[in-house]
């Protein structure tokens, strides 16, 4: 037949230059991915938009799965999505659904990404890319380096609109370089990987390797299509220098067939041809889970219609092509020689570096690197003289690198640990590694390695085994609640243990008590911040604080505050705000926090604490004892002000000599109810709440807990080292003459400005935004609720929505 012409040449112009309708987003979250493949939806022909996808977070993901229906998926248009690999090539994972409403044009063109089904190949059904009953009209889909897992279905599916008269067309479909494996893991969900319900025109798939499909029915099928509108359209299909390790049980349950790689059935017009070529299509020699018995060889081409050339490819365990040829129709013609058993190549299954490992690479010394024939793709895939090699060329190497063992311990420490990354099952000579010593939350001086390097993070070209030791020197601690490890969470069910513990000391109970109808119960779960502590040296912000606790709103009567507020005169100004009594709040305590632990064999016991307030908080804490969890001792207290806001303090109390050698202590923090709130007012009621209490009011997050004490034997009690002096300067709190801030909910307007210039911050220095100040006045958004500090030249002042 006569080649179709290939769109390659187009599709790398339109990466290459755009036109007015391009754009271009770069991507680090779920979040903005979402926004910016929804932006999408609007698409026309005209369009050629690109989205870079760089995660945020260390292990390559967005953070999260994304579902889009037809609503939020382009109709028309070209798009590029591409991956930006980390330093060890990990390339970036999205988790997603694609449900594409009718197509008329559309192309798409994946790359260097980690495709999977946004809940995973356990789920009871699902497919990434998916037209449920619309017709698909696409001008190309294309799959380039990716890594393809994860799928209960397909990855690529077409189901045409019931009753359509007319089928939809792929004029181009690609998959190259993919390593495509843990799909159809079930045996409920026995699909093909890529399922046409349409008319495609021109396939290639080539330098791809699968493996891992305990249950996949076909690795390319056609099916549904209406077979008139289907027989007007020529189709070429191109499989070749693919690694095919694939160990599939009989999906369907018909007692003639396996698995097929490519299964078209009776949909190829005349004059259609399917080229396979060069190809190592083994069936794996060992059973495991993904890898399941069959009853019958599964077939290697099925269908009728069309012509069939397959050569230079190395087969074990398949039946014959000829069996693909169904009872009621015939190829119109057939080249099938020059194909080889494993025998004929002289190929042994542990020739692999490591099969059973998932490791399909050969030496180049190997027969099959020599065996098959070049070919040439502009001269209608035609086979030169030229020898090439049989498989995935990328699978090929100089010499079979060796597997090495790589040990990371750590000495001196209950509490800090190590990252190696990449994390892999089996690592292998030339390597690369990075091991970075991990503080944890400071709490930890690191002594170096084992072998005399002394930096935090390394890395490491792996010559042969590595057996790495940190060395740290921990803060003497007796009790410690940090949770480092669990940083991302947002919930956490109560009472929590503490994370570390001194030899011999039992662990303590966390738990967190809450006002609820006229008593305090303990709650089923919390709330977490990820922020950064200004306090600490030498930490990466985000992460010197990781996990933390908060105290649920105060139980504040609104309409009491209101009343309160009105008859004060309240402005939203913080030094406004005046003490409440118990009556005007409408109750008598906050929530609180409490730890309790035993302080047997304890004496000089001292606990350290880093808190944060947001939004409205009592501006004294006090810290209380007791030894039977309902009778409280006050201990000591401490106050804020309107500067401490959104910045983590510390503080540290010690308990008195009637608190030593108990069986159990209990210690909490509670907010102060007559003391001053600080912060301005926030609209709106939490109606639930008994009694009802302001929305976002009163958050206060308790951190880092460390009970530190002289053990029997005379351990030495911790001593912290004092938080450095805020910096002088950084704002000058004028008075209300010279700058006026007035605060509306989220509007902020300042007056009286001597500057060209009003500013934003957030509490850790970075500016979020900047307005022109004109004849002394300029207004400011907050984007969230929080504390900020909103400057005009040397003016400032913080401000709380």
């Amino acid at each position: 037949m006569k080649k179709i012409i290939t769109l390659v040449t187009a599709i790398v112009a339109w990466a290459g230059a755009y036109n007015a309708s391009a754009d271009t987003w770069t991507v680090a979250n779920k979040k903005q991915f979402e926004e910016a493949w929804k932006a999408l939806a609007a698409n026309t022909r005209a369009n050629c938009d690109t989205i870079f996808i760089a995660p945020e977070n260390e292990d390559m993901t967005l953070g999260g799965n994304s579902n889009f229906g037809t609503d939020a998926c382009p109709g028309a248009g070209k798009v590029v999505v591409i991956g930006i690999p980390n330093e060890f090539d990990i390339k970036p994972v999205l988790q997603v659904g694609f449900n594409f409403p009718t197509t008329d044009g559309l192309s798409l063109i994946f790359e260097n990404l980690n495709l999977q089904y946004r809940t995973g190949a356990s789920a009871s059904s699902g497919q990434i890319f998916y037209w449920n009953k619309t017709l698909a009209n696409v001008d190309s889909i294309i799959f380039r380096n990716c890594e393809i897992t994860n799928i209960p279905r397909s990855l690529y599916r077409s189901v045409p609109p019931d009753g359509e008269v007319a089928a939809g067309i792929c004029q181009y479909f690609e998959m190259s370089g993919c390593t495509v494996h843990y799909n159809c893991t079930s045996a409920g969900n026995n699909w093909p990987i890529i399922y046409f319900g349409q008319a495609p025109v021109e396939v290639v798939i080539k330098n791809n390797t699968f493996y891992d499909m305990p249950y996949t029915r076909d690795i390319l099928q056609i099916a549904y299509i209406n077979l008139e509108a289907t027989m007007a359209k020529e189709c070429n299909i191109n499989f070749y220098h693919n690694t095919v390790l694939v160990a599939s049980g009989n999906p369907s349950g018909d007692a003639d067939r396996g698995y097929d790689i490519i299964d078209v059935d009776k949909y190829l017009a005349s004059g259609s041809t399917v080229n396979v070529y060069n190809n190592l299509i083994l069936y794996p020699d060992y059973r495991d889970e993904l890898n399941v018995a069959t009853t019958v060889e599964p077939r290697l081409v099925a269908g009728t219609g069309m012509a069939v050339n397959a050569r230079y490819n190395v087969i074990e365990g398949y039946r014959p092509f000829s069996t693909g040829i169904p009872t009621d129709g015939n190829w119109t013609s057939a080249d099938t020689t020059n194909n080889f058993t494993m025998a004929d190549a002289e190929l042994n299954w542990d020739d692999f570096l490591n099969r059973q490992k998932k490791s399909f690479l050969l030496a180049r010394s190997e027969k099959v690197y020599t065996l098959g024939k070049a070919i040439n793709e502009d001269e209608y895939w035609t086979l030169t003289e030229e020898d090439t090699c049989i498989g995935n060329p990328n699978l090929y190497v100089a010499e079979l690198p060796r597997e090495v063992t790589v040990s990371i311990k750590v000495e001196g420490s209950k509490s800090a640990g190590y990252t190696l990354n990449p994390q892999k099952e089996t690592y292998l000579t030339n390597d690369k590694i990075i091991v970075t010593a991990d503080l944890h939350n400071q709490h930890n001086k690191f002594l170096g390695w084992n072998d005399g390097e002394t930096e935090l993070s390394r890395q490491i070209t792996i010559a042969g085994d590595i057996d790495l030791t940190a060395k740290f020197e921990e803060d003497p601690y007796a009790l410690l609640w940090d949770s480092f490890k669990d940083y991302t969470a947002k919930t956490l069910k109560l009472p929590v243990e503490s994370d570390h513990t001194s030899e011999g000391l039992a662990a303590g109970s966390y738990s967190q008590k809450v006002w609820r109808d006229g008593s305090y119960v303990d709650t089923a779960s919390c709330q977490s911040r990820v922020l950064g502590d200004k306090t600490a040296k030498d930490t990466v912000y985000n992460r010197s604080v990781s996990y933390f606790l908060a105290l649920c709103r105060t139980a504040l009567d609104s309409a009491k505050v209101e009343e309160c507020e009105k008859a004060e005169s309240f402005t939203s100004v913080t030094e406004n705000a005046r003490p409440l009594t118990p009556a005007e709040c409408g109750g008598d305590h906050s929530a609180y926090h409490q730890i309790s632990f035993s302080t047997k064999g304890l004496t000089g016991v001292t606990i350290y604490t880093k808190h944060l307030f947001e939004a409205r908080a009592y501006k004294k804490t006090n810290v209380e004892w007791s030894t039977n969890g309902t009778e409280f001792n006050p201990l000591a207290s401490f106050e804020i002000d309107s500067v401490a806001a959104g910045i983590w303090v510390h503080n540290e109390v010690t308990l008195p000599q009637t608190a030593e050698g108990q069986d159990m202590v209990y210690v909490r923090w509670i907010g102060d109810p007559t003391a001053p709130i600080v912060g301005p007012g926030m609209g709106g009621t939490d109606k639930s709440a008994t009694p009802q209490s302001r929305k976002y009011h009163t958050y206060h997050f308790i951190a880092d807990i460390m009970v530190c004490a002289n053990e029997t034997g005379g351990k030495p009690v911790f001593e912290r080292t004092p938080d450095p002096e805020p910096e002088p300067g950084a704002v000058e709190n004028v008075a209300a003459d010279v700058l006026v801030i007035a605060q509306s909910g989220n509007t902020v307007t300042l007056t009286n400005a001597a500057a060209a210039t009003a500013e934003l911050y957030n509490t850790v220095g970075a500016r979020i935004a900047a307005v022109p100040v004109i004849d002394g006045t300029a207004t400011l958004t907050l984007p969230a609720h929080g504390a900020y500090i909103v400057k005009a030249g040397k003016a400032g002042r913080i401000v709380v929505y």
